[in-house]
């Protein structure tokens, strides 16, 4: 079970890392992706750690556009899916 919320990842991450740890270490200690772990420190490094998680949490309040898919092509692709054994379209 995780108890630990992105939020204190991001803090404990940002800490590690001045405290000269690599970032690989840093993402196995958060169970994260290295790469999860450059994009938080670089985003602090850029905005400030206040901005970054201000950012951070009103990123997924953000309400998103839905996707809207041509009826034709998506029956077009249906049909070459079937016609090709259910390959991926």
């Amino acid at each position: 079970m995780d108890i630990m919320g992105n939020t204190t990842k991001i803090i404990t991450a940002l800490e590690l890392y001045q405290q000269k740890i690599r970032k690989l270490h840093i993402a196995k200690h958060l169970n994260k992706h290295r790469e999860t772990i450059g994009i938080w420190v670089d985003g602090i490094e850029e905005l400030g750690l206040k901005k970054f998680l201000d950012n951070y949490e009103n990123a997924k309040k953000v309400e998103r556009k839905a996707k809207h898919i041509d009826p034709k092509l998506k029956m077009k692709v249906c049909e070459i899916r079937e016609r090709e054994f259910d390959c991926c379209g």
